[in-house]
Parts: C-alpha cells; structure tokens; sequence
C-alpha cells in the first residue's frame, strides 16, 4: 500500500508540472527588450530558428554556444531566441500575434536568420544561414561599433 500512494504521488507531480508548462506561455516584448537596450546602450540580436533545422542546430552548437561568443553577446547584446514552431505571441511595435506570424511579418522565410535591431527599434542587419564563430564575431563588432551606420 505505501508503494502504491508513493507510485501515485509521483504520478500526480509528473502530470501537474507537465499541465503546469503547457500552461504557462512566455510572451515576448520586444518594446520593452528595446527600451533595456536603450538604456544599456546595445542592440537587439534576434534568432529566429525552427526545431527541426540543422543549421539552427550548427550555428547553436558551434558559434552561438561558443565561449568568447557568448562573452560578446552578454556584454553587447540583449539576445532573444524566436522558435517558430512555439506558440507565444510577441510584441512588437503595434504588432501582436505568434512567433510564427511575426516571422512572416519580418518577411523571414529562411532559417537561422539573426536580425538585429538598434535601441529605435529599427533593423540595422540580417544575416541568413550558417556562421563560423569567427565570421560572426567580426558582425557583432560590425555591429557593436555602429560601423553600418557608414
């Protein structure tokens, strides 16, 4: 009998934190994002990805989880991750709808695509596909110094 009520209660706290995730949704403004940003002095970096995308997966693996990289991002940077295949909303300007659909919105039909976005909230740069570490270091000083503004 003990084992049973032991059985039964893990099952109870497996199915409710599983409702507990389903039910949670973490939308994203990116408003809000711009004005830290501004405050913070950095851009936005913006990675939007799908779950089933290798090069999603590649650039994750070799440039975005790159120690120097994420150094760079940390200091420089406020990143936010957009998969696609989620369904929470963001926020944008007066945009209001999935992550999908604000994908669509961009015109962003390829994957991994990275935008990033000044403290105006205006789109300095879109890169599309993979990116070695280092071709994306020298982008996020392109863009951390301001030099597209030449």
């Amino acid at each position: 009998m003990k084992k049973f009520k032991i059985i039964l209660l893990f099952l109870v706290l497996v199915v409710s934190n599983v409702t507990a995730k389903k039910i949670i949704k973490k939308d994203i403004d990116l408003n809000e994002l711009s004005k830290i940003a501004q405050q913070d002095t950095k851009h936005l970096l913006i990675y939007f990805k799908t779950t089933y995308c290798p090069s999603c997966k590649k650039i994750e693996k070799f440039t975005l989880h790159n120690k120097k990289i994420k150094n760079i991002l940390s200091k420089d940077f406020i990143t936010v991750k957009i998969n696609i295949d989620d369904d929470e909303n963001i926020k944008y300007n007066d945009f209001f709808d999935t992550k999908k659909e604000f994908a669509k919105h961009l015109n962003i039909d390829f994957y991994p695509t990275i935008i990033f976005m000044d403290e105006e909230k205006e789109i300095v740069n879109i890169l599309k596909g993979y990116k070695t570490k280092d071709k994306f270091k020298v982008i996020l000083k392109y863009i951390k110094t301001k030099s597209y503004i030449e």
